[in-house]
């Protein structure tokens, strides 16, 4: 079944959208004709973005420099898309970031940064969307969680609790607006293959690992209408990991 058009008129924003799971997230959502707002933090990460689109697709595109970790900035960028827009009609919350430290040393600011970074940011920009959702009856909200986060690894307490958290925050929202027409699922993958990975673990056999086009393959289905039916879900897309 051909995806070309499939989210016309659709206004999706994405969280993280400049990172590498977040470009193929963008060009995907971009190639089905959907109006994307993306938010960022680094004007050069933007660039990056804007540069792989193709030129006739940067109009789809809207950038918005926030902070979503701060419930102040993320309600000014939600008043900004509806003035804009005036409809949210999908959330993809792909803001997050990984450290490695062991329990045993790591910091109350490694711990809180993380879990702001990864869950907070997640909570923050689906609360600030759900009123405009349920009020129209209708809305798709996808969040990445981590293999971590059923599968924990050492020296990751910190972002394995946080995508914990982003898990079962999603199956509760889902059955909290389940009757509004409104999806709320996560995504898991496990280690990505992506250029940041691949420096941070040379001697890895990357073709066990999953490309970020096939986690977004799946984050794309769970935004549209086809997986009105799925809400709850936690999806792992762990590749041949």
């Amino acid at each position: 079944m051909s995806t070309i058009g499939q989210f016309s008129s659709r206004v999706i924003i994405v969280t993280g959208g400049t990172g590498a799971l977040g470009h193929s997230v963008v060009r995907m959502l971009l190639e089905r004709e959907a109006q994307v707002v993306v938010t960022y933090n680094k004007k050069v990460e933007l660039d990056v973005l804007i540069a792989k689109l193709d030129s006739d697709r940067e109009q789809q595109l809207t950038p918005f420099h926030v902070d979503v970790t701060n419930p102040k900035a993320v309600d000014e960028l939600v008043e900004h898309v509806m003035n804009q827009f005036h409809r949210i009609d999908g959330l993809a919350n792909l803001v997050g970031g990984y450290a490695g430290t062991p329990v045993a040393d790591m910091t109350w600011d490694e711990w809180n940064d993380q879990i702001s970074l990864n869950l907070h940011s997640t909570f923050l920009m689906t609360r600030a969307v759900l009123p405009t959702m349920i009020g129209v009856n209708y809305g798709r909200i996808v969040s990445v969680g981590s293999q971590g986060a059923i599968q924990a690894a050492k020296n990751a307490a910190a972002y394995n609790v946080a995508k914990v958290g982003v898990m079962w925050l999603m199956e509760t929202i889902g059955n909290e607006v389940k009757q509004h027409n409104i999806t709320a699922n996560s995504v898991l993958p496990s280690i990505m293959d992506t250029p940041a990975n691949r420096h941070n673990f040379p001697d890895t056999d990357y073709s066990k690992w999953v490309r970020t086009d096939e986690v977004a393959e799946v984050i794309c289905f769970l935004l549209s209408d086809a997986a009105s039916g799925t809400s709850g879900a936690k999806i792992p897309v762990y590749g041949k990991a």
